[in-house]
């Protein structure tokens, strides 16, 4: 690699293998914390709930039975029939509706029995909270009930 081209070439390779053994260090050092679920040492739904603020609430309704209203990004953790909605999930546009009346006629087409909204800042759920304060006390008045909270999770009956 030396003889013809020789130092840019050795240079060129030598900054190759280094950016490679960087980022595989790097991904390495990431990827420690999860070593021991991926080995089988530690349960993986406490993982799990000690990381994802969601989780518990997401968990109780698949309990509890009944289609959910997803408002959040990581709706693959779910385990039974969802809508997912969030500011990257655009399916379901919270600022479209104009009253609470057609958020419920929504709710009811849809067969929604529980909303789980999280509203950690690095949700992207903006469009749900602005929702709920617009039509604030309305929300009981559509038969739409909090019915829980965890942490920064909220958990709504629709009844």
């Amino acid at each position: 690699a030396l003889v013809r081209g020789g130092w840019l070439r050795a240079a060129g390779i030598s900054l190759l293998a280094a950016s490679v053994g960087l980022s595989v260090g790097v991904n390495a050092w990431r990827n420690v914390p999860k070593l021991p679920v991926a080995a089988g040492f530690q349960d993986r739904e406490l993982y799990l709930s000690a990381r994802i603020n969601s989780l518990a609430q997401i968990r109780s309704v698949e309990r509890l039975g009944g289609r959910v209203l997803l408002v959040e990004q990581r709706v693959y953790y779910c385990n039974v029939p969802f809508l997912a909605a969030s500011d990257l999930q655009r399916l379901v546009d919270f600022d479209s509706f104009a009253s609470a009346g057609e958020f419920r006629r929504f709710l009811d087409r849809e067969s929604i029995r529980w909303i789980v909204a999280n509203r950690a800042p690095s949700a992207k759920t903006w469009g749900f909270q602005r929702l709920e304060q617009r039509l604030g006390p309305d929300f009981a008045s559509i038969r739409v009930v909090r019915d829980g909270e965890a942490g920064e999770t909220v958990r709504y009956r629709v009844d």
